[in-house]
């Protein structure tokens, strides 16, 4: 307050001083009076969490730590975690399921221990009431796993847990909501149905056929049962599905078509919305209407649904596609941005641009950030999101990192219904598939404009492996650059740098 920055205190990560080279931080939270930490310790494949009380004046002090059964890996979407409400923590994994050695049941399932007791002492943490498992035969072959969600509840002397468990195939795409876990994967005992000799004289009005059968699982966070419903299409990644509000759940899907006449079709885009109605036992079908046909654009894409609105657009092949000769380049007409309404109201609207879509990500709830090439370069503009949605402003900046389609680092401030500050991690490539952040620059936006804001920078090489980090916080502007952290005042066309100290 009063305009200070001063470093009150700093502890160890996760309680203790021991060395965290198998152990990478996922997240942070604060809440209710603490802090907690949830960490992955790929060495022995658990959770590790860390709760701290935060004192009215900024002190920490560690209260206790547990370890949570994990999966292995620490990418495509293995592992989620996030705030549940009322200061719980709510985990997703996949734990995969023992073949040899320890083969017992609850050897395969989710499991805490404290901090410090041997791995002996895990205690299993899913009753039989809350193991599930799919309504069609599952096999060997069909690579399943346990699908678990955990929700811990931090009390005065450790935490309560509970977990729900799932044994399906090993999915596609998993994602996390406040309210369940939604797991996208293959319907093993539908695949069947394709092995059927076709009929070309069939009426395309036939009812709808699923020449990609898929199944859609629901594990609720409050420990109530699981759920499923047949569907069809792919979503990309865990980015495409959202759940709103009122409990619908949105997926931005390549679907395959209705009918056998269509089987040979190439995908086109489509908005699936599951009611909570839909889901069963996982016999039954997401009816055709619930589907949203989008308008097909060709080429690779992207998408990320922001606030109540799906954001998607896509970009030149890269050379190696290019090269096969199996894709057919994208016309630099047929290159632009699209948003429709998560719900799948009002007409879709596609923007061409001209460049190709490299990231977006969420430039609070009424717009995103949109990333596009051209030629060498990298050009920023702001999708608003409304009505009639509209692209404004267009500045160049090198140096912005992406991933599939993800715009990194992106913090953003509203400084009312037309107007806000961005900021977002810059840098430079100094070797093929490596990026290094150097600064944090932002950009102002007013109406229809968008423009430079300044720029913060990093002295001399960042300590260990931190990154840079714009964030706001009480109308204040901050940058985790390094091992520094940066306040900067608003002057004018530009923020300026006003305090720095350095970070343990």
């Amino acid at each position: 307050g009063g305009g200070a920055l001063e470093r009150v205190d700093s502890v160890a990560a996760l309680g203790e001083a021991d060395s965290l080279e198998t152990t990478r931080v996922h997240e942070v939270f604060v809440a209710d009076g603490g802090v907690q930490v949830a960490a992955h310790d790929s060495r022995v494949s658990e959770a590790r969490l860390a709760f701290f009380r935060l004192g009215a004046d900024g002190r920490l002090a560690y209260r206790y730590g547990y370890r949570l059964r994990a999966g292995p890996g620490l990418h495509n979407g293995e592992h989620r975690v996030r705030q549940a409400g009322g200061g719980k923590l709510a985990f997703y994994d996949r734990l995969f399921i023992p073949r040899t050695g320890d083969t017992r049941v609850a050897a395969a399932l989710p499991a805490l221990r404290r901090e410090g007791a041997p791995i002996e002492a895990l205690r299993p943490l899913v009753t039989p009431g809350r193991l599930h498992r799919p309504a069609f035969p599952v096999e060997w072959h069909h690579d399943p796993v346990i699908h678990a969600v955990t929700v811990c509840e931090p009390g005065d002397d450790g935490v309560e847990c509970q977990a729900t468990a799932l044994y399906a195939p090993k999915g596609d795409v998993a994602h996390l909501s406040p309210r369940a876990a939604y797991v996208w994967g293959e319907h093993y005992d539908a695949l069947a149905d394709e092995e059927e000799e076709e009929d070309d004289d069939e009426d395309d009005e036939e009812e709808p056929y699923q020449p990609n059968p898929k199944v859609l699982y629901r594990l609720p966070l409050d420990g109530s049962p699981a759920a499923a419903v047949l569907v069809s299409g792919n979503p990309r990644d865990d980015r495409s599905i959202t759940e709103t509000g009122d409990g619908h759940v949105s997926v931005f899907v390549l679907h395959d078509g209705w009918t056998r006449a269509s089987h040979s079709r190439l995908p086109v885009p489509a908005l699936l919305r599951v009611a909570p109605g839909d889901f069963g036992d996982g016999r039954g079908t997401v009816p055709r209407a619930r589907f949203r046909m989008v308008p097909n654009f060709p080429g690779p894409r992207h998408n990320r649904f922001v606030g109540g609105w799906l954001t998607y657009g896509n970009r030149p092949l890269d050379a190696y596609a290019a090269s096969t000769g199996l894709f057919q380049q994208v016309r630099p007409g047929e290159l632009g941005v699209g948003a429709l309404r998560a719900d799948g109201g009002g007409e879709p609207a596609w923007l061409p641009v001209g460049r190709g879509v490299e990231g977006l990500a969420p430039a609070g709830e009424r717009a995103a950030l949109v990333l596009c090439s051209c030629r060498d370069a990298l050009q920023i503009a702001l999708l608003r999101l409304g009505e009639a949605p509209r692209l404004t402003g267009w500045v160049p900046r090198a140096g912005v990192g992406h991933w599939e389609g993800e715009v990194l680092g992106v913090a953003y401030r509203e400084d009312g219904p037309d107007a806000g500050l961005v900021g977002l991690p810059v840098g430079f490539s100094p070797e093929p598939f490596y990026w290094r952040a150097t600064a944090a620059a932002f950009f102002r936006h007013e109406g229809d404009t968008l423009r430079s804001f300044g720029e913060l920078r990093v002295r001399g090489d960042p300590a260990g492996n931190r990154d840079v980090v714009p964030f706001f916080a009480h109308g204040r502007v901050f940058a985790l650059l390094g091992g520094d952290l940066v306040e900067a005042a608003e002057e004018g066309d530009r923020v300026r740098e006003t305090r720095r100290i350095s970070l343990p």
